[in-house]
């Protein structure tokens, strides 16, 4: 099968240069630096590597530079997305990015001295298409990278817009060396709706039930208040949780502009 990618814009690659702790891009992939500094772990942030090394073994470090891909179309309207296009712009099957996958790995060794092995394949909603991680896992072991890290996300709201319940695709495939993670974008009504434009919170926890015992998932959790979290330890367990912060960066900045000056876009 064939999924369509977003396209990386102008102002997002700006962005790319200034934030992403090394510099590899084209128009539709990215390498970047997932922790710039090491830092204590109760640091509020993005710790997929240090899971990685629990996970799989070895440093974290060796987790530490992920290859990007970014799916297009995703339903949501949040306002901090990095996305700079949603639309569909072109469309790849699983070995094309598996060879893309190489050959930025290749690159990252030659020109930058970092060795990649994470396979990020990113929302958008990439959960729209579960099937995909089996054909990309089986194209990674079929090019002899069978421990390359797939690595993948879900915004909890796939079974309420598309009807597929990507959980049983994790049931029933068993896959190697891969890891999930869900996003859940607020922790009441109220911000999570500030946050995706949906008033789709109950539904969102629904779907986080089906994941929260499962063994290599964990929640990244957005635009949360402290007084919610003792309800929310309910359903998944803290140590799996992990609390990202919201970055303004140029693309959102750019966004906010182009608003203001065209109320109608």
């Amino acid at each position: 099968m064939q999924i369509p990618l977003a396209r990386i814009g102008p102002i997002q690659k700006v962005d790319i240069e200034r934030s992403s702790g090394v510099v590899l891009f084209d128009d539709f992939a990215r390498i970047c630096t997932v922790v710039k500094k090491r830092r204590s772990y109760d640091f509020r942030g993005d710790f997929a590597p240090y899971r990685m090394a629990v996970m799989f073994g070895g440093s974290w470090k060796s987790y530490n530079h992920h290859f990007i891909v970014q799916v297009a179309g995703c339903r949501l309207r949040c306002p901090y997305c990095y996305v700079d296009n949603l639309k569909t712009d072109c469309n790849f099957n699983a070995d094309d990015l598996v060879e893309k996958f190489i050959s930025f790995k290749a690159m990252a060794r030659q020109k930058l001295r970092v060795d990649v092995n994470v396979f990020h394949f990113m929302g958008g909603m990439p959960g729209k298409y579960p099937e995909f991680w089996l054909e990309l896992r089986e194209s990674l072991d079929k090019h002899g990278l069978k421990k390359v890290i797939l690595f993948s996300d879900v915004v909890l709201l796939e079974d309420h817009f598309f009807k597929n319940s990507p959980w049983n695709y994790l049931y029933n495939l068993q896959l190697h060396h891969f890891v999930l993670t869900g996003c859940l974008k607020g922790t009441n009504p109220k911000n999570f709706k500030e946050n995706t434009g949906f008033d789709l919170f109950e539904e969102s926890l629904v779907e986080l039930d089906h994941y929260s015992r499962r063994h290599q998932f964990y929640l990244t959790l957005i635009g949360f208040e402290q007084k919610d979290l003792s309800f929310l330890w309910k359903i998944i367990p803290e140590p799996m949780v992990d609390f990202l912060t919201i970055v303004n960066y140029e693309v959102t900045r750019s966004r906010k502009n182009l608003s203001a000056k065209n109320p109608a876009c």
